[in-house]
């Protein structure tokens, strides 16, 4: 009796060590077994994996809302077995996953995603943006259009102010405003952000120099100004001609004997804007006769040169919400792209561009010749910006601050970073660890900023 019941064990055992030897084979070469009444070839499953990274990382994984775990981890060195980023997940059967990192003190990060068989699902560049309040900075609100190129410096010229973001410290200066404009000046910062042009002056934040007044060698009221991207000069017409002025030698050039409805300066290139019987956009060597092909543009009264960034000019058409991408290889003009029903845009990337209207978001792939539907929603949407990192779309209506995760397959997801009674001005931090805006919380108005890193 006692050595038949040792057999049975002993038979036991043996089979148990081969089925277990047998299920760990299969789970080590990524398969999954799936019992099936009768067995079948199809209960043999081959699995897929998923890669995942955030920033920052230690967020808890979750998979279709279950926190997910490592059985040998949990069991062989006393740990909850929980996954947390970055971590690689085997041995996942075929089929579509709803996947939330969860981190304390941070806004949850959710996504669809569909795993492969033998295959790698991978999941990178995912930003989980903080938890906060936004934190008032100063009583004074400033334009987001009067902020220097380096976003160091934002200017109050009707309150005489310069607000350093960096140190906090409110730096005051003395130019004459003038008198129909008060409420609407605009400051003209150098390329190296280390002064600003307004109503004749100009104004050094950092170097501690007293305001310099040009008045006596430009005219009262001189048109269309701009910077020179060197910093050494400044550009600006009359009602007649065009003009250079340099301020270090106080030296003034007449250059050409017309004006023009708008203009840009890049390298030695003029980019202008021309009215008339027919809108034309042309092109002018500041240092040579040389001559380029121009481009006919249809008929409206507000155009506009907004930039020139990779080697597009934007033009944009204020009256019918236009924008119009022109590739420039000397000495040709090309129309690459149009863009109709637009407000605002930002580039993600030098292939890819982010735009929208009132209640639409947008995306064009150049290269691919794609256009994307982000989100369409019933506020209107005043402005937006993107999140260099990760690609995110922080977007701002009249009252919330929301950011759109940018993922496969036409599918967003939105997460509400604050709410607040109004605001407005709303930009990125230069290493995109704030983001800075007008708002009015409760009896309290003023310059915010929301750590969102």
């Amino acid at each position: 009796m006692v050595s038949l019941r040792r057999k049975i064990f002993f038979y036991f055992f043996v089979l148990l060590f081969f089925v277990l030897s047998f299920y760990v084979v299969c789970y080590a070469q990524g398969y999954r077994i799936k019992l099936t009444i009768p067995p079948s070839f199809e209960m043999f499953q081959k699995t897929g994996m998923i890669l995942i990274k955030s920033e920052p990382g230690d967020a808890l994984i979750y998979l279709n809302n279950e926190p997910r775990q490592s059985l040998v981890t949990r069991y062989l060195w006393s740990s909850s077995g929980y996954y947390h980023t970055p971590a690689k997940i085997k041995n996942l059967l075929p089929g579509e996953y709803n996947i939330t990192l969860e981190k304390e003190g941070y806004h949850p990060w959710e996504e669809k995603i569909r795993v492969y068989p033998s295959q790698i699902t991978k999941l990178s560049g995912i930003h989980l943006f903080k938890e906060g309040l936004p934190l008032k900075m100063v009583e004074e609100k400033f334009s987001r259009e009067n902020l220097s190129l380096n976003k160091k410096f934002l200017v109050n010229p009707e309150k005489k102010i310069i607000f350093n973001l960096e140190t906090q410290e409110i730096i005051n200066f003395n130019v004459p405003l003038e008198k129909e404009r008060e409420k609407n000046q605009k400051v003209f910062w150098s390329p190296q952000s280390d002064r600003f042009w307004l109503n004749n002056y100009l104004v050094y934040p950092e170097d501690n120099r007293e305001e310099e007044n040009f008045s006596s060698y430009l005219p009262e009221n001189p048109n269309k100004i701009r910077w020179g991207e060197n910093g050494e000069k400044i550009y600006y017409q009359t009602a007649e001609n065009f003009y250079s002025f340099n301020p270090e030698t106080k030296e003034k050039e007449k250059l050409f004997e017309e004006s023009y409805s708008d203009y840009l300066i890049s390298d030695d290139y003029l980019f202008i804007l021309k009215n008339g019987n027919n809108h034309r956009l042309l092109i002018k060597n500041l240092t040579s006769e040389e001559k380029y092909q121009s481009l006919r543009l249809p008929h409206s009264p507000g155009y506009e040169i907004k930039e020139f960034k990779n080697d597009l000019i934007h033009i944009y058409d204020r009256e019918y919400e236009n924008l119009y991408l022109v590739e420039f290889n000397p000495p040709i003009l090309v129309l690459k792209e149009t863009l109709n029903n637009i407000k605002y845009y930002k580039w993600l990337n030098s292939e890819e561009i982010i735009y929208g209207n009132d209640f639409e978001i947008w995306s064009l792939n150049l290269e691919k010749k794609q256009k994307t539907l982000h989100s369409r929603i019933s506020q209107k949407i005043k402005n937006l910006t993107v999140y260099p990192k990760s690609g995110n779309i922080i977007y701002y209506t009249d009252r919330e601050i929301k950011v759109i995760g940018r993922q496969k397959n036409n599918k967003i997801s939105i997460t509400e970073l604050t709410r607040l009674n109004s605001l407005s001005d709303l930009f990125l931090g230069g290493e995109g660890e704030n983001i800075y805006f007008n708002a009015q919380i409760g009896n309290q108005g003023g310059f915010y900023k929301l750590n969102i890193k």
